[in-house]
């Protein structure tokens, strides 16, 4: 079956027609243009970061219907899932856990709670242009939570330009719709988006931690919409969503009953004002403020006879100025000052016996009272060009939090460009993560017991990266890294939070893009991560080594094929768990699209050879881990207008 859809590809590409289009080569692949490594656009080669842009329309022909799903098109990336079906990114083998910055159009949408972002992460991909990702530690620029990286989604409703969208997808167990409309005069544009997406998603399951076998509740209900407007340097945005799930293998690894109710809803707001390039002592000074407002409420069961309820919100505001002065030959300054309220405004937690509606206990909080943080960050870099070969950055950020004091955050950077084909990169910066507020203040005996002494946890990088483009078809990377941790916060077996000690992460990717002609192009990428304890131990529930490998060919007639490969290692367990390593998976995705005037259409294959994919769950609980969707069709069409 494998061999004849491999054959089947490959007489697809042999059969094609062929056709060279250099400006598009030029323009489309080989010098992609980001902000996210120096919030200035620029060529990502030309950076001393390492950083990758993963274009909208590239993921969606590669059978992407969603933002993680797209990350998961990347190298180095791996997707886990936590027992309430919360999905986790891991990154240069680090779980994301608030360890990777989201943004979505430049603004973080990490809350203060948990500092979670996996809510996010089944955001459409018709409503995203491009995803611009920093691999590794920088919180010079970013702040908090940028360790394994930063990721930032532009949305095409943020553009200044584009088509007006109608999109529409379907498959057995679940529907997406969504649409953008744009307006456009001579002195404004602005777009609306929106988007709803349900499902009901359930798969065999069990036996659980009390030996109950039955099925997961992964049904889903997301929905969001947004206003972007821009009047010349003057930009408002607004956006709001909402993501409601069912627990799917349990909040305790013990299966829910079919007459729970759906899990966790996570509603999130954000809005900002920005006026830029304001003319200012022969530099450009950007000003922005704007809020976010998160709140969560989840009924979930916690022991076969208990039921509990939880809620929570919090509101921020935050006030940003930054300004850019390049009136000095060969060199770039950047000074930034950046202010953020968060204020808790209201949690609880409710237990209850099912049987009787008893209360196990009285009503109380999952996070202590009147909590607030203020938090004031300066920061500043100097991108100096010390020759037309030679590129020297250096910055350093000092962030002051009301509830545990100061994080130093410096880095150093250098590109040297060897020759025009040839460009190398080393950086080595410190970042850290602060804890969150249920880290610190938690206060549900037995489920969160916070600790108001824990430290933010800190990270020392150092990376050697390597960029080779022998001509305009082809791009070869290749980066190193080593990365120790220390400070760790972590949760002992009573609940309660508490300072941990030291993790490495050392790790190598590689990656070569090859566009053979206009029409094709060949993609493979191959990583290894060693992640670390103190002890000289690897952390489990990581695979070692991850790669993946994609083709896509269009014909002239406007027909599309797209394979899409990825492997990922067996993955080791937790001491203690006798059940011996996991076994790695390796998924083949195959799309095949059709465009014509403004429309497409997608029939996608996701897992065709049906592959039995696993992610890890935790010793005594379930022995057969947390078993994924096997095969999935699905259909898909867009219209630009």
């Amino acid at each position: 079956m494998r061999l004849a859809g491999v054959v089947w590809v490959v007489s697809m590409v042999l059969w094609a027609d062929d056709a060279l289009d250099y400006e598009k080569l030029l323009t489309d692949s080989l010098y992609e243009v980001s902000s996210i490594a120096s919030a200035t656009k620029i060529n990502v080669d030309d950076t001393t970061a390492m950083v990758e842009v993963l274009r909208g329309d590239e993921a969606m022909a590669l059978g992407a219907t969603t933002l993680i799903e797209a990350l998961a098109l990347l190298g180095d990336t791996q997707i886990a899932m936590e027992s309430n079906g919360a999905k986790i990114l891991v990154m240069r083998g680090i779980n994301e856990k608030a360890k990777i910055k989201l943004l979505i159009d430049g603004i973080s949408v990490a809350n203060a709670y948990r500092g979670s972002i996996y809510h996010f992460y089944d955001l459409p991909i018709e409503l995203i242009e491009r995803i611009e990702i920093r691999q590794g530690p920088d919180a010079t620029l970013y702040g908090s939570n940028a360790i394994a990286g930063v990721i930032n989604v532009i949305t095409k409703a943020a553009q200044a330009k584009g088509e007006n969208l109608l999109f529409g997808h379907a498959q057995a167990d679940l529907g997406r719709v969504g649409a953008i409309a744009r307006i456009d005069t001579e002195s404004f544009t602005g777009a609306l988006d929106a988007f709803y997406v349900q499902g009901v998603t359930a798969l065999a399951a069990g036996p659980d931690k009390n030996k109950t076998s039955g099925t997961t509740n992964e049904s889903q209900r997301y929905y969001g919409a947004g206003l972007h407007g821009n009047w010349s340097d003057l930009k408002v945005m607004a956006q709001l969503q909402s993501n409601t799930t069912g627990m799917a293998y349990g909040l305790s690894n013990i299966l829910e009953n079919p007459k729970d109710k759906a899990g966790s809803t996570n509603l999130s707001g954000w809005w900002q004002i920005a006026q830029e390039n304001i003319a200012l002592f022969d530099g450009a000074l950007a000003l922005h403020i704007g809020g976010l407002y998160y709140a969560q409420n989840a009924q979930a069961r916690y022991t076969p006879a208990i039921i509990y309820e939880s809620s929570y919100n919090e509101n921020s505001l935050n006030a940003h100025g930054e300004w850019l002065y390049q009136g000095w030959e060969h060199q770039t300054v950047r000074l930034g000052v950046e202010s953020i309220y968060a204020v808790l405004l209201d949690t609880s937690l409710r237990a209850y016996y099912e049987a009787n509606n008893s209360a196990l206990f009285a009503d109380t909080r999952m996070v202590s009272a009147d909590v607030a943080r203020a938090i004031v960050s300066l920061y500043g870099s100097d991108t100096y060009e010390y020759s037309d070969k030679t590129t020297f950055e250096m910055g350093a950020r000092a962030d002051w939090y009301s509830d545990f004091g100061w994080a130093l955050s410096p880095k150093v950077g250098v590109l040297h460009r060897y020759s025009p084909a040839l460009n190398l990169k080393f950086a080595l910066a410190r970042a850290f993560r602060a804890p969150s507020w249920m880290e610190m203040y938690g206060s549900a005996t037995g489920v969160s017991m916070g600790n108001a002494q824990l430290l933010p946890e800190n990270v020392v990088n150092a990376e050697f990266g390597l960029i080779y483009r022998p001509s305009l078809k082809q791009r070869l990377t290749l980066q190193t890294y080593a990365m120790g941790t220390r400070n760790l916060i972590l949760r002992n077996n009573s609940a309660q939070y508490e300072q941990g000690g030291l993790a490495y992460f050392v790790g190598a990717q590689s990656q070569w893009e090859y566009q053979y002609s206009s029409q094709m192009a060949f993609g493979a990428n191959v990583a290894m991560n060693r992640p670390m304890q103190e002890d000289g131990s690897v952390l489990h529930d990581v695979a070692l080594v991850s790669a993946s490998g994609s083709l896509r060919y269009r014909t002239l007639r406007g027909i599309e094929f797209a394979s899409f490969a990825k492997h990922v290692s067996t993955r080791l367990r937790e001491s203690g768990d006798t059940r011996g390593a996991l076994a790695g998976y390796t998924t083949f995705d195959q799309t095949v699209g059709f465009s014509y005037m403004g429309a497409t259409y997608s029939l996608i294959v996701k897992n065709l050879f049906d592959e039995r994919v696993l992610y890890p769950a935790p010793t005594n609980t379930y022995e057969g881990d947390y078993l994924r969707q096997g095969r999935e069709i699905m259909f898909k069409a867009a219209w630009n207008f």
